[in-house]
Formats: C-alpha cells, structure tokens, sequence
C-alpha cells in the first residue's frame, strides 16, 4: 500500500495495519485512493458505504459483510463477499449470452415472443472480467415465472439451458461459477406471449318470458390453435342479458362475465369475442282460460253474460297484464242447447301488454232454458167464483203480459170482466231485475155478478122479500112465532142463507161486521124480544143480498109496578112508576088513571087501595096497598161521611139523613157530632213553636208543632252557609240554625301532589310509569288522586332485554329494538347445498340458511346430447331434464305394408304403414294415423259370363255354364234345348244362346213371336242369377 490509512468520523476502536486489512470500523464509511485508504464520515457499521478510485488491487476489507453503496471510477472492479468474513474487493466480471426459440428459433427481440409450443434456450453464454474472458467456468440457470402478485416462483423442472414454452413472465438467472469461486451472474427477463383466438358469439331469439336474459351460442375458432393443444371452450362464467326484457327486434345483448379456456394448454391462449351482438323478443302469445258463459233463462233478447272469472294463460308472473273481457251475445234468442255465443274483442290492459299478443276465444256455448211458473209470480184474486172482475196481479219484481216478447205491453195487472162460468186467461211472466219470461200461463175463474133472491115470512100476513126501509115495531105477539126463509140464484147459485136477530135498526153497511146465524129450517121466536129478523143470502159468488122485516115485538111479560109492594103500608103518599118494553095502560080502584110524567101518586085514605097496569101485548099486574098520614122515627146513626140517619119505625124502607154538626177539631183529633156523637170533618190546624228551630237537617231547618204527640215541622228553610265551600280545616255550617252543612274535609292528596315522569324501559335498564306522590306518602295514577296506587311495584318496567333477530348469513344476531345497537356473536356465513338447484334456464347452489336467497355458481344450462325417444337432454352439469325424452315416435318404427288387390273370393288392402306399436299410418311420416277398417279393400262380387260346353243341334241337347271372369267360378252346366227344324226341314232360326251377345236378338224374336212376356220373364230370370 501508498500512503497510510486516514480515519476520520467515529472509527469505534478499528485499526489499519500495514497489511492493507482494517481490523473493525464497524460503524464506518471507507473510502479507497490508490493504496491509501480514507475513513470518511457515516457510521454505517455492517451497512458501509464504499468507494474506489485509482488502482487498489484486491483488498479484504474484514469487518464489513455488506455495503449500503457502492461506487467506482473503474468499471473492472466488484464488490462480493469474502470467505474470510468481509468484503472482497476485485474486477468487474460479466456474465453474457443470448434468449433463443429452441429447434432453430431466432432470437428472442425486445424480450418477447409469442406462443409457438416451442422452448426458450440460452445460448452463447460466456463470462468476462472486464474485457477478457475467464476460460473453464460453469454456468447454472434458475429459471423464474412471475406471480399475478409480482413475486417470481421457482421452475424446479427446469435446471439447464433449456427454458419454459409455456406462455408467461419470465426471469432467467444465469450464474457463471470456477472452482469454488462465484464469478458473476446475469438476469434476462422475457414474455412468452399467448395466441389469440377468437370466440363466434351470436345472441339467439326468443320469446317474452318476462326477464332480460339471454342465451348466446358460443363457438371457439381453434384455426389458431398450435400443434395438438388440447383446450376447450368455458362458457359457464358468462351469462348475456338484452337491454331490456320487453318485445323488440335487433335489440342489444350485452355479455357479461368472461369466456374462458380448460385444458392442459388453456393458459397459453386469450380469447376475444364480438361485443355489439343483437337478438329479437317476440311477442308472447297469451290465451283465455276458464271462459264460460252462464246458461240462462229465456228472455226474449240475446244478452249473455260471462259466468265466473276469465283468465290469461302464459303471463309471466308478477307482471301487470289484466283481460278486458269482451261482451258476449247469444246469436238465437229462443231457448236451446248449446247455442254459439258471439264475442266483442278481448283485449288487455296494464304497464306490460306491449310483450304480448292476445288470441280470441271461440267455440264457446251455453244454453238458453225455458222458465215454467210456478204461480209464485203473481196472485189471482180467485179461481173460483167471483163477484167482480178476475184479477192477476204481478208480485212485486214480475210483470204480465199477454205475449212473450221482450218488447211486448208488459204490466202489473191482467183483468177479466165479463161474467162466464168456465173462463180461461193465457198469458206470461217476466222478472224485472233477469228479464226472464216464462213458458205460457193457463189460469181458469168464473165471474156472477147478479144477486141472490130470497123473502122473509112469519104469517101468511107478514111477509118480506126486500130490505124493508122504515122499522116500526108496531107488530105484536104475546106468543111464540115461526120464521120461514128462502132463498133463490140462478148463477153460481145459492152459497149460504144466514140470519141475523136484534132489535137495532141497522143498515146495510151496519151489518156488515155483524154475526149471522146459519139459516137451517125455520125456527120460532119466543118471548120477550124485540127484534128485527135480518137475512143474508150468499152465491156461490160471493154476491150479497139483504132482506129485512118490520120491528117485531114479542111480549108475554107483564108490566112492573115500582114504589109500592103489594099488601104493604105506608106512612105517607105513595108515588108509583110503571116500567115496561111498551105502553102502559093504568087505572086505580077500577078506573083509568091519569100518569103525571110517567108516575101515579097515591094519596092517604082508610083501607086497601087497587092498582093495575096492562101492556099492548095484554099483559097485566095488579098491586093493593095502605096508605097512612106520617113517620114514627128512630135514633140518628152516623154514616160514616160526616152525615147521620135515621128509619122509620113503621115503615124500615123509610129513612132521614143530614150533617153532622158541633164540637171542636185539633191536628190530632177530629170534632164531635151532637146528635150522632161520632167524630166528623178535618183535622185542626198546628201550634208552630217559633221560639226555636226544632227541626234541623240536610234539607234546611223549620219549626215543631206545639201539641202533644204531634211531630210535624213548618215549611223548610234553606240553611244559609258561613263559607262557600268546606277546606281541609274549616266545615260549612248554617248561620242561621248552626247545624254542619259540610264538615272540614281534612288531609286531600289532591292539593298536595309531585307528578313523576314516565321513563321508558331499555334493554338493559329497568323504567317506570308516569305517576304523582303526595306529600303523606302515597302514590296516584292521576292528577285527582282518584285512583290510588297501592302496589308500589306496579309503577315499575322492568328491563325489556334484547329482541333479538336471528344471525343471517351476512349480519350476526342484532337487538331489533329502536335505539338499541347490540350485537351477539357473528354471521352465519353462507352455507351453500352441494346439490345443485335448477330451474328451466340456470342451475346454482342454494344457501340453506333461512330467508336467504343467495346464489352460488350461477350458470346457464350446458345442454347434453339431443333427447332421444328414451332418453330426455340434460344439463351436463347438473342433470336438470332440459328436454324429456320424446317417447315413442311412431314415424321411427314404421314397416311398410304393400297394397293387395281384392279378389271374389279375399278382401285386398291399400298401402299403408304399420308401427310397432300397433297403429297404422296412411304416409311414411306417421303424420296421417288411419283404422285398419280404412285399408281394407272389399271382396269382389262375381262377374259371370255364360260358356258353351255343346253346341245344341237340331235333334240334339247342348249344354252351357256361367263362368266367373275374375276368379273362373263355375256353376252347373244347364241343357240349350235342340234347335229343331222347320217345316221345310231346316233348322230353326233361334240364335245360339250360348253366345251371351245374342241375347237381345233372341229377346227380340220372341216378342215378334208373341211371347214377349215369357222372353222378359226369362230374361229377368237370367239377369238375376247372374247378380
């Protein structure tokens, strides 16, 4: 070394020798000048901080194990720790080479290159100190992949020059090594950047389903998948949803969430995929349900009316869409069975009837019923016999008419006038409020309006066939008399004859509310009456007729003689009256006898004295009597009213009364009389003792009566008060008498009350109800002190404690009260179903824990394989049946069947198609099923022609048969009789009858013949065995 050390700063005890090697300076800074050595300010300890400038060689700095800073003037030096413990200091060393794409690749420019499936190699690796290569080193490489957190992991698999492939950040360590010795390290970083490819999305139409969801049909472009990398395209993370729910077309479909890739080479590749899709909502096609029409009654018009309630079928749930019902007629008024009923246009209404559209209802009936009265509708006044007009009369609610029209004269009433025996009214009923008319009414009557006839007779003299006008009981009988009766109609005939016996005059319309008597045979009239015999005579009709007679008086009872008693003696004149029902002839001692006012007086005379009375049915009563000059009387006797009496001692029916009279009365005791000396009149008067108020109380004060035994009082006074009202100490007394109105009222809590607020109970602390305390201790519920609180304890509320609500997924157990925070434990945490829930469009998990709805994993359905007749599609990932399995399809079992001709004797069939299920179809599709009945062709009926089997000759028999043409059935051969020969000995011209085209020519030849009729016959004959 030049020059020695220079220390300065705080060196803490370290110490440079002349061996270049500074023993501790753990807290310095050094600095180092050719060979000298500057200790410059810092006290970094183990943290120094070292510079070099000029030449200094290779110095262990010992001490020092790490540097907070280095610098130097000449690049060929580097700082690396020692063996020895400290500080090396030496050249700089340079580690180089290059990134390449294994198999031929270039090399890797500005740190980049895209994914290929080809491997990153270093290459041309060398190490330099300074500008000259250090020869025999070896290299080690740490390959690194970066985090998404920015840190780098190890690649273990990786320990030669031969990097990743895979897409991804890298930094490669490249450390050059000689002996034992480190000689420098490098760092590369590089990206393998992934591929793209493109995702084909495209948004797919559907109908209204009241939400904005969408489905997308994605597909992956893998034209720019390298080699054979497996990846697969993810679609469960993405869901598309339109701009709105509602109809419209070409509308925008945002995708949210991403697509993304799985497999073993997914992480190679990123996807990019069309932004501005668009799809179409149509119209949701809504139906009415639970359509009916009420049957109804006939009622001439053609309303119908909607029974029960209409509804949509296929409205989303929850959205605002209603029918407005149309108006339905029946198209017949007539009553029927299922007649067609006609509509108005349904319609909808509400915020969402944009999204659908409506079809209108058809196919509907109902039936029109005929009403059969029960005659509950309306009264008639009679069906029987009738003395006024026949009346129906609709009840309240129903209306009559002779038509059964809607439009037809209805009315409340239907009247018949003229009289008939066996009339018949038709006619019909309508309700009001329905307008329901009935089938037709029949109801019968009979109307007499004439009276009956009749005559009253007691004698062949007296005898009545009217209502006699004027009475006058001038008609006289001492003894009993016979009443004959008839009575006469020629119309409804003769319904009751009643009589009636008084003696009122009474009219017509008087003896309408009276009481007859059933008319039998005659009867008599016995004495003593006067009356008047009234009949009545009923029709059947109920027609009245009155007869009348003359006052008819019937007397067999003598006149009374009053005042006198036969063979009696009187002390004075006697005054007679004479009571009888008639006029009374008298006469006295023989000679008729003058009445003054009805009375005959009958002054004293010596001895018996005659009187008699005869009536003008001859009826008399004869009395003798004595008559003396005066009384002889007895003493008074008091009556009892304050009068006396006194009788006659001669005669007892002879007596005398006047007032009593004399003595004095008191308020205790009555007067005296001085004749009959029994007590009479009132009462005397009080003695009022006014010295003194006897008398006090509640009702005021008075005085007492002066007389013994007497306690009656004087007209109250009102007590005058000393003060208005009485206090707690002080009574209301009368000024006047003294006596207590209101007595002091004492303590009164009342006046003497605290009022104590109400305080509410908490969660935690105990309250109490508003109440007043008074100044004695007790306690009130009112401001009055009319209600007391005896139970001290009632006044208090108890601590509510915590209402709590239960602990939710997100939120722990929470005190609902107002005001009240607290809180008990922690969240439940979602606690989702490891069983998939699922509805037509996504599956998820649930969150079990109640009133939560959370979802996990929420994802469209990935659709699996077609569902087949056996087996529905399902979701893949979670089983929900998205399509059923189709069943049976009968166009896939098809056998075709060949058609087959008919024959005379086989049924054929047409071509056709049997399933192996059994049913027919008419086409290869199975779109037209058939019954077996419809490819059965009918067997054929015979189609006969005649054949020769022998020629007839002229003297001998042929023979023929009828052959069918389709199947060649034959039937028995029969004879053709021998031609024969004429005349002249040639054969007969007759035609061959063999040959059936003859057979008109034959025919012919016979009708010329004559024998037309046999020719037809046989003809017809021939013609039938050939059907």
């Amino acid at each position: 070394m030049s020059g020695a050390p220079i220390i300065t700063g705080n060196r803490k005890g370290g110490t440079f020798g002349t061996d270049g090697k500074l023993t501790g300076g753990t807290d310095n800074n050094v600095y180092l000048v050719d060979t000298a050595i500057t200790v410059i300010d810092g006290g970094m300890g183990d943290n120094a901080s070292i510079g070099i400038s000029g030449s200094v060689g290779n110095t262990v700095l010992t001490g020092t194990t790490s540097t907070n800073g280095f610098f130097s003037d000449d690049t060929d030096y580097y700082l690396k720790t020692d063996e020895n413990g400290g500080i090396k200091l030496s050249n700089d060393i340079t580690v180089s080479g290059k990134l390449l794409v294994k198999n031929g690749g270039g090399e890797i420019a500005d740190g980049k290159k895209a994914y290929d499936g080809k491997s990153v190699v270093f290459a041309d690796v060398a190490v330099k100190a300074g500008s000259k290569t250090i020869e025999g080193a070896a290299y080690t490489y740490s390959w690194q992949k970066k985090n998404a957190d920015g840190t780098y992991a190890d690649l273990t698999d990786l320990t030669g020059s031969v990097g990743p492939a895979e897409a991804g950040d890298y930094r490669l360590t490249v450390t050059a090594v000689k002996g034992d010795e480190e000689l420098a390290s490098a760092v590369y970083t590089f990206t393998v950047e992934r591929v793209t490819l493109t995702v084909s999305a495209a948004a797919q139409d559907k109908k209204y389903d009241g939400n904005a969801d969408a489905y997308v049909k994605a597909e992956l472009d893998k034209s720019g998948v390298i080699g054979n990398d497996e990846i697969t395209l993810v679609t469960s993370g993405v869901t598309a949803s339109f701009d709105t729910k509602n109809f419209g077309t070409n509308k925008p479909v945002t995708l949210l969430g991403s697509f993304t890739l799985s497999g073993a080479a997914a992480g190679n590749y990123m996807l990019v995929w069309p932004e501005n899709l668009t799809a179409s909502i149509s119209k949701k096609t809504l139906t009415v349900e639970n359509l009916a029409v009420a049957n109804k009654t006939y009622d001439g018009t053609y309303k119908a009316a909607i029974s029960g309630t209409p509804t949509l079928r296929g409205v989303v749930s929850g959205e605002d869409v209603a029918l407005v019902n149309g108006t339905p007629s029946f198209t017949g008024a007539a009553a029927g069975k299922n007649i067609p009923i006609s509509f108005t246009e349904f319609s909808l209404s509400g915020a969402d009837i944009g999204n659908y559209t409506l079809i209108q209802p058809t196919g509907i009936t109902a039936d029109i019923d005929t009403y059969i009265s029960d005659k509950s509708e309306y009264n008639v006044n009679s069906n029987d016999w009738l003395n006024t007009d026949f009346t129906v009369t609709a009840k309240n609610g129903w209306q009559l008419s002779y038509t059964d029209t809607a439009d037809g004269e209805w009315v409340n009433t239907l009247t018949v006038s003229q009289e008939n025996n066996n009339g018949t009214l038709r006619f019909y009923v309508r309700k009001k409020a329905s307008g329901v008319i009935s089938e037709v009414i029949t109801e019968s009557y009979k109307i007499d309006k004439t009276v009956p006839t009749g005559e009253i007779r007691i004698d062949e003299r007296n005898r009545w066939q009217e209502f006699l006008n004027r009475i006058t009981f001038k008609l006289f009988f001492k003894n009993e008399q016979t009443v004959t009766v008839t009575a006469n109609d020629s119309g409804s005939g003769v319904k009751t004859t009643e009589y009636l016996l008084t003696d009122d005059d009474l009219s017509i319309d008087e003896l309408a509310d009276k009481t007859f008597s059933a008319y039998k045979a005659p009867f008599g009239l016995k004495p003593d009456k006067k009356l008047i015999v009234y009949v009545r005579i009923t029709d059947t009709a109920g027609n009245v007729n009155y007869l009348r007679s003359d006052g008819i008086v019937l007397d067999a009872t003598a006149p009374v003689i009053n005042g006198a008693d036969n063979g009696k003696t009187y002390c004075g004149s006697v005054t007679l009256t004479f009571t009888d029902d008639n006029r009374v002839t008298v006469t006295l001692n023989g000679n008729t006898a003058a009445l003054t006012n009805g009375k005959l007086t009958i002054a004293p005379a010596a001895g018996e004295q005659t009187v008699s009375a005869t009536d003008e049915a001859g009826n008399c009563t004869t009395i003798k009597v004595t008559v003396n000059g005066s009384h002889t009387w007895g003493d008074w006797t008091s009556n009892g009213n304050n009068t006396h009496s006194r009788t006659c001692a001669v005669d007892g029916a002879h007596t005398e009364t006047a007032d009593c009279h004399g003595g004095n009365a008191t308020c205790k005791t009555k007067a005296i009389c001085d004749d009959c000396r029994a007590p009479y009149g009132s009462y005397g008067v009080h003695y009022w003792d006014t010295s003194a108020w006897g008398y006090k109380g509640a009702d005021g004060h008075a005085h007492t009566c002066k007389t013994d035994g007497c306690t009656a009082h004087s007209t109250l006074i009102a007590h005058i008060k000393s003060l208005d009202e009485a206090t707690e100490n002080d009574p209301v007394i009368c000024s006047e008498c003294g006596y207590v109105i209101t007595p002091a009222l004492g303590h009164i809590c009342a006046n003497h009350l605290t009022p104590v607020e109400a305080k509410a109970a908490t969660c935690t602390e105990t309250g109490n109800k508003a109440y007043y305390v008074c100044s004695c201790g007790k306690l009130y519920a009112d401001a009055t002190a009319s209600i007391e609180i005896t139970d001290r304890s009632s006044v208090i509320e108890n601590a509510l404690g915590h209402d709590w609500a239960a602990a939710t997924c997100t939120e722990p157990k929470t005190c609902k009260r107002d005001g009240c925070n607290a809180v008990d434990g922690s969240p439940l945490g979602h606690n989702y179903s490891a069983e998939w829930s699922k509805d037509k469009t996504n599956h998820w998990h649930t969150c079990q824990n109640k009133d939560c709805t959370e979802k996990a994993n929420l994802a469209q359905h990935n659709p699996g394989a077609a569902a087949t007749e056996t087996e529905g599609q399902i979701c893949t990932e979670c089983g929900y049946v998205i399509t059923p399995a189709l069943g049976h399809i009968c166009a896939n079992h098809l056998t075709p069947v060949e058609a087959k001709a008919a024959t005379c004797t086989e049924t054929g069939n047409t071509a056709y198609y049997k399933c192996s299920c059994g049913k027919l179809y008419a086409d290869a599709t199975a779109s037209v099923e058939i019954a077996e009945a419809q490819t059965v062709l009918a067997v054929h009926d015979h189609d006969y022609e005649w054949k020769i089997d022998k020629e007839a000759t002229a003297d001998e028999n042929g023979s023929k048969h009828e052959e069918c043409k389709l199947c060649h059935d034959k039937k028995a051969a029969v004879v053709i009789p021998a031609i024969g020969k004429t005349d002249s000995g040639t054969d007969k011209t007759s035609p061959k009858t063999g040959e059936s085209n003859m057979v008109g020519l034959w025919v012919a030849l016979l009708f010329v013949s004559g024998a037309g009729v046999a020719g037809a016959t046989v003809y017809k004959k021939r013609k039938r065995s050939v059907k």
